[in-house]
């Protein structure tokens, strides 16, 4: 008995969910469920209802949803803006006078990383260069001439591309999409990356700001050189070892008497004031040239 009721309650299931809509947005983006419902109806998300409307009158009875959620009176349509990923779910309307339900499964997904590209090779005939994007999860790439796919992939982060150098002046973009179709894309020129010119102008640029540098910091030493030598340079050298110049150290003289000279003569003391009340006097002294006059 078991077996026959799964089987009624497994294709009662696939009955009710054949019909169900696939919709896929983006965080930040809206969706107007169009399947109206007029007088009353119930929407829910995943079994649970988060509005009803009662005689044409809309109340929305999860919180959640009370700053997203809008029922337009006239057409009868529920509107849900400002998706987040929290929103995915699977949405039912069911209008209880008809008894009708319809089905959406809303999966969002995050905005479409903007792509980037670096050159991993360059020959004489082709150019190799790899677009990539640091988040992987949900994202494809692309490789476009034009409005031509080249390359595509949806499971590594990076998406490798050889050109023709015949070929450069094309219309090459790389392109980041998610599964809503959301998509960032960057447009390259191929000649400026890819030319040898420009990765010997790179290197000239390095080589001239390096000389530069090397310039200005010779003539530094050059003008410092020219400053010492010049009259003001050497006054002020020699200001400089002037004020070097070491104080006189004074030091105490003992004199030492025998005891006939201590008998015979006064006390030190007697003769001379203290120490304390010297004056040194201290005189020019200047060179002079002597004639012969002078020396006899």
């Amino acid at each position: 008995m078991l077996i026959p009721n799964l089987t009624i309650l497994v294709f009662f299931i696939v009955m009710n969910t054949s019909d169900m809509t696939v919709v896929k947005e983006t965080v930040g983006g809206s969706i107007t469920l169009p399947i109206p419902i007029i007088q009353d109806g119930v929407l829910s998300l995943n079994n649970s209802a988060i509005a009803v409307v009662l005689d044409s009158v809309s109340r929305i009875v999860d919180k959640d949803f009370r700053e997203q959620l809008q029922w337009n009176k006239d057409s009868g349509q529920f509107t849900i803006t400002g998706l987040q990923r929290k929103n995915s779910g699977i949405y039912k309307l069911e209008d209880t006078n008809t008894k009708k339900s319809t089905l959406y499964h809303l999966t969002v997904y995050d905005p479409a990383p903007m792509p980037g590209v670096k050159v991993s090779a360059v020959s004489s005939e082709s150019c190799s260069l790899v677009c990539f994007v640091e988040k992987v999860d949900e994202t494809v790439l692309y490789w476009y001439k034009g409005e031509k796919i080249l390359n595509q992939t949806s499971t590594v982060p990076s998406l490798p591309l050889i050109v023709d150098k015949k070929a450069l002046n094309s219309s090459y973009s790389c392109v980041a999409a998610n599964p809503a179709n959301n998509t960032n894309t960057l447009s390259l020129n191929f000649t400026a990356l890819c030319s040898d010119d420009s990765r010997t102008g790179y290197w000239w640029l390095c080589f001239v700001v390096l000389a530069v540098i090397i310039a200005l910091f010779v003539m530094m030493i050059i003008i410092k050189r020219k400053r010492d030598r010049t009259p003001q340079g050497i006054i002020s050298m020699t200001s400089r070892d002037s004020t070097k110049r070491e104080e006189p150290v004074y030091t105490e003289v003992n004199v030492k008497r025998t005891n006939r000279q201590k008998r015979n003569s006064p006390e030190l003391s007697e003769l001379s004031p203290p120490v304390s009340n010297l004056t040194t006097v201290y005189d020019t002294v200047s060179l002079r040239h002597m004639n012969k006059t002078d020396a006899v």
